[in-house]
């Protein structure tokens, strides 16, 4: 189980005075290695993440026409005075989605889309200086992650590209001079800042979230412009620490108020009037746009009292702050004990529970007691905000200013983000993110898609990030394979944080000081190459990579194996593992660990080393595509062998070799789409009577299409039902929980001779095996708001079908021949469903009494016409 880890950890990060951070690019909220996993599954049409594509190559940022519209002007200058939600936040959307459709495609179009947008700010030097400036200037941030993603863009001219840094920091930046005491004014013309010298101190005025906000962009401009002072500067107010002593310092205080104002709302809070406050002399006073004065120690946000609309949009900015610190090696994300997932879970709870029980009326969960904190049952803190113009009295489920809107309820904008980041790349326990896990569920059945799918979907093994290192330094990017990895490149998680359990996994406990410092895995030099060695029982590292097309492809490990009993397995995305031990031999040789199947996109890669400890040392693992193994083999569920064609429903395969899950649910029509096996070469006996696919959400499992070989057949055969063979036998309210369902199909004519079996051919007198070529099923979901999954499709025969299912399938005319032996005297009749039928079969004329139809008495199957 991971833990939160505490703050002086999170500091890791952090460079000595004076040293230059290199920081790493592009680094903001994406990383090149998260772009190269986009890439390589939407070229593949790999879902959620192409669906999610389309979206997002259709939106009206993307497709936005207007996007040369000049910006305002006064008097011949242009400046942004009002209106910052269009002219920096949409045009600055306008500008991340071409460049991100850029760094996707390729397509020159879109870059040169962005770059129109962003040199538009090269002559801007006014943005307004006062009300909320910071949270205006804040608006820019979208624009700067544009500008991250197209620096290396060669259509972008150097001198277009430092225009637009010009006007970041104009009128200039400086760690001596406060330029916004000097330069701004009420004046449009006279006013000369812009973004940097209106967020740098936060807000020490206002409600946090606005501060936090300016943070934010503050981050990101500091990466962009490779300037660590700045991004210091961001990071270090962000976790209430003293300024750096080569920069300007942070607001003074404290603040104390003189007066009350009267306000509609005091029910629910006491607002101070601003214009009789006092400051301090204290400097880095610390104001509510830190963490852990925005999010208070038992996860209450600053702005309780306010309203929860500003909360719920707040709580997304902070997991994003953490986001981007996080791919620069810092973690804030467990700072104070992991502060945002508190204040994530506390919104939660008081939103999605009233949300869920009132609006709803318990559509996705169980009713349970609401959160309703007070300051009487100890769950709500009363305290006046560090600005000292409120005091909240309790919390508020209207809108601020008014008890006509109603704002408890707000759900958060990207809860993809927040449960990819905790749940995948963490790693934290199920009993710490039901909030979290509410939150995207919800998401994913309202708006009939995968939350995130696109920017911020990992399957179940993607906690890091691929690359490799220069001079210690992480150089973020997923290999290409075929080819080959070195070993020392594992995944990387944090410099900050421990990938333990989740990038790695490795008994030692001191970190590694050769190659790279982020991990406790063990590295040595032999000759002019870096190994992986100490290696000892049950030890595993990843590796991210891409493949471009779906196939076979044999894996090597090039080890050196000293001692007896060393043991290497290498799996993929959580699948079964290939591989076994090694020969003893002498010095690093190739070693052949088998034939895995990949689907095209991005994987990660796991080498695991089992037996002796410290038999194996390894240098690299490299893959190569090979033919299908030409040897058939026996029938084995692999959910990799499984996918849904484009326009058909989604199905995942991507969490495990063994379970395929919906991309999906459905808000007004339940999850249909079609499951397609191939191609296969499988082998199969005639004494496997049984086709069985056990899982949860599933209402019906129509078979369409069979392919198969028979013995001698120099051809394969395809029968198809246009509508679907209905199951021989269906079992739903099963499994310990009661939320699972079974369909079995007897797949020769003795069940129900209504049905023409798709592989009735295969179990003819005298076929004793076949080859099994394809499958095709369609599924329907039971349960709205529900993940439809599938944990099995397998052949079986009847004693293996019940050894494994028996429990289930006990009232189905499968254990009828039994139960009937234990009857004494007359036998008992069932009808084909399982039920049995109350009639008296000890007198000769007893069939009279059964209308037409298909019975089983005895054991055997009796038909009535």
């Amino acid at each position: 189980m991971k833990k939160m880890i505490l703050l002086c950890v999170c500091l890791a990060g952090l460079n000595a005075m004076g040293q230059q951070r290199v920081f790493k690019h592009p680094g903001i909220s994406y990383t090149q290695a998260d772009i190269d996993r986009m890439r390589a599954m939407v070229d593949v049409g790999q879902e959620p993440y192409y669906s999610a594509f389309l979206e997002f190559k259709e939106s009206r940022y993307t497709t936005y026409r207007d996007y040369e519209r000049p910006l305002p002007v006064h008097e011949g200058q242009p400046v942004i005075w009002d209106n910052p939600n269009l002219w920096l936040d949409e045009f600055g959307q306008v500008a991340f989605h071409n460049a991100m459709m850029w760094k996707l495609t390729d397509e020159t179009s879109y870059a040169d889309k962005a770059v129109a947008v962003l040199n538009r700010y090269a002559p801007v030097r006014s943005i307004k200086p006062y009300g909320t400036n910071c949270l205006d200037a804040s608006k820019a941030t979208m624009l700067i992650e544009a500008a991250e993603l197209l620096r290396d863009y060669e259509g972008w001219k150097p001198e277009d590209q430092q225009g637009f840094k010009d006007f970041l920091v104009s009128p200039g930046y400086s760690t001596v001079e406060d330029y916004y005491a000097k330069y701004s004014s009420s004046d449009t013309l006279e006013n000369r800042v812009t973004v940097y010298w209106n967020i740098f101190q936060g807000d020490p005025g206002r409600h946090g979230n606005q501060g936090l906000y300016g943070l934010r962009t503050l981050m990101a401009m500091g990466i962009y412009l490779d300037n660590d002072t700045i991004y210091e500067r961001a990071y270090r107010k962000l976790l209430s620490l003293s300024h750096r002593q080569d920069d300007l310092p942070y607001p003074k205080g404290p603040k104390i108020p003189h007066g009350v104002q009267s306000h509609v709302n005091d029910e629910y809070y006491i607002l101070y009037d601003a214009s009789k406050i006092t400051v301090g002399e204290e400097k880095d006073y610390g104001y509510d746009d830190e963490l852990k004065y925005w999010i208070w120690e038992n996860g209450q946000c600053q702005e309780a009292s306010r309203d929860q609309g500003h909360i719920m949009d707040g709580m997304c900015n902070m997991v994003d702050i953490a986001r981007t610190a996080w791919n620069q090696g810092d973690d804030v994300f467990s700072a104070y004990g992991g502060r945002i997932l508190q204040g994530i879970t506390y919104a939660a709870k008081y939103n999605y529970g009233w949300y869920n029980r009132e609006q709803m009326k318990n559509k996705y969960w169980p009713e349970e007691e609401l959160f309703e904190p007070t300051v009487e049952n100890g769950q709500f803190i009363r305290r006046m905000a560090r600005c000292a113009r409120w005091e909240g009295l309790k919390i508020n489920p209207w809108s601020e200013g008014n008890q006509t809107d109603w704002t408890r309820g707000k759900q958060f904008h990207s809860p993809g983000t927040m449960w990819m980041q905790y749940k995948v790349r963490m790693g934290l326990p199920a009993d710490s993110l039901l909030w979290v896990q509410r939150a995207f569920d919800v998401k994913k059945a309202e708006d009939g898609s995968m939350p995130g799918g696109l920017l911020d979907y990992r399957t179940v093994w993607m906690a890091g990030d691929g690359g490799t290192f220069v001079d210690g330094r992480h150089v973020s990017g997923l290999p290409a394979l075929p080819g080959t990895i070195r070993a020392v490149d594992y995944d990387f998680y944090s410099l900050a944080a421990n990938g333990e359990g989740l990038t790695y996994h490795d008994k030692g406990t001191e970190k590694c000081k050769l190659y790279r410092t982020d991990g406790t895995v063990e590295i040595e030099t032999v000759g002019d190459s870096y190994v992986v060695t100490g290696m000892e029982d049950g030890e595993w590292m990843n590796y991210s990579f891409t493949v471009a097309k779906d196939g076979y492809y044999r894996i090597w490990a090039d080890a050196e194996v000293s001692v007896v009993g060393g043991a290497l397995y290498a799996a993929v995305d959580n699948g079964t593992a290939v591989g076994g031990e090694l020969p003893v031999g002498q010095g690093f040789q190739e070693h052949e660990l088998g034939v895995l199947r990949l689907r095209a996109g991005a994987s990660v890669l796991r080498m695991t080393v089992k037996g002796t400890d410290n038999a194996v040392r390894l240098r690299s693992i490299r893959v190569e595509e090979t033919a299908r193994p030409s040897e058939e083999t026996d029938y084995v569920w692999n959910s990799r062998d499984y996918s849904t064609p484009i326009g058909k429903g989604e199905i995942l395969t991507d969490q495990s070799d063994k379970l395929l899950v919906s991309n999906r649910y459905a808000s007004e029509l339940v999850p249909t789409f079609t499951v397609v096996g191939e191609p296969m070469a499988y082998h199969i006996t005639s004494d496997k009577l049984y086709l069985a696919i056990h899982g949860v959400n599933l209402n019906m499992v129509a078979f369409q299409e069979a392919t198969y070989r028979l013995p001698g057949g120099m051809d394969d055969e395809t029968k198809a039902s246009t509508s679907g063979q209905a199951a021989t036998y269906s079992v739903k309210g099963c499994g310990a929980g009661g939320d699972e369902q079974l369909f079995v199909w007897q797949l020769d004519s003795s069940a129900n001779r209504r049905i023409e079996p798709l592989l009735g051919d295969c179990y003819a007198e005298g076929v004793e095996a076949y080859t099994l070529k394809g499958l095709c099923f369609a599924v329907n979901g039971e349960s709205l708001y529900k993940d439809t999954r599938i944990d099995d499709i397998g052949f079986y025969t009847l004693e293996e079908l019940m050894a494994r299912y028996g429990e289930d399938l006990k009232d189905t005319p499968l254990t009828v021949p039994r139960i009937s032996m234990e009857c004494e005297g007359s036998p008992a009749v069932y009808r084909i469903d399982g039920t049995r039928v109350p009639v008296d079969t000890s007198g000769p004329d007893w069939r009279v009494a059964l209308p037409g139809g298909i019975y089983v008495v005895d054991g055997k199957k009796l038909v009535l016409p």
